[in-house]
C-alpha cells in the first residue's frame, strides 16, 4: 500500500508551472556550416525512405511529447517498449532551450536498455504527408 504524506498533494507540471520559469532566447540560427533542411529537400527524404519502406500499416513509436502531444491524426494506440534503446540526456542543443554560450540537453533515445513508450497506427493514406510532418517535427 502506498503512503501519502499528510497534506501534500501530488506533483503535477502544468502549462502556469512552466511559464513562470520560460527564458526566451533569440534564434541564433544553425551552427556556423551547416544549414536547415528545405521543403524540397525534406520531400526528397520522405520519399527515399518510402521507396526503401513501404508499408501497408505504419506505425509509430513515441516517447516523450510525442505521447501527450503527437499533432497526427492516428487510428490505434497501443503501449509498447523499444528493447535495446532507452531514454538519456544525450542531444546537445545550442538553440530553443540551450544557446552557444550555454548549450542545453534534451532526451533522446540512446543505445542500451529499453524504453516504455506508446506506438501508434497511422491512416492507411498519405503516408507521405504523414512522414513528412513527422520528420519536420522531429
Amino acid at each position: 500500500m502506498e503512503r501519502k504524506p499528510a497534506g501534500r498533494k501530488p506533483m503535477a507540471l502544468t502549462a502556469e508551472l512552466v511559464a513562470q520559469v520560460e527564458r526566451v532566447e533569440p534564434d541564433p540560427g544553425p551552427e556556423p556550416g551547416t544549414s536547415e533542411h528545405t521543403d524540397v529537400e525534406f520531400d526528397g527524404l520522405v520519399e527515399k525512405l518510402l521507396l526503401q519502406h513501404r508499408p501497408e500499416t505504419l506505425w509509430v513509436f513515441a516517447y516523450g511529447s510525442l505521447i501527450w502531444n503527437p499533432e497526427f491524426a492516428y487510428v490505434e494506440q497501443r503501449p509498447a517498449t523499444a528493447p535495446g534503446w532507452h531514454r538519456s540526456f544525450c542531444l546537445k542543443l545550442t538553440r530553443w532551450r540551450g544557446t552557444r554560450d550555454l548549450p542545453a540537453l534534451m532526451l533522446a533515445l540512446d543505445r542500451g536498455g529499453s524504453c516504455s513508450g506508446i506506438v501508434y497506427r497511422l491512416p492507411a493514406e498519405d503516408h507521405f504527408g504523414q512522414r513528412g510532418q513527422l520528420m519536420r517535427r522531429e
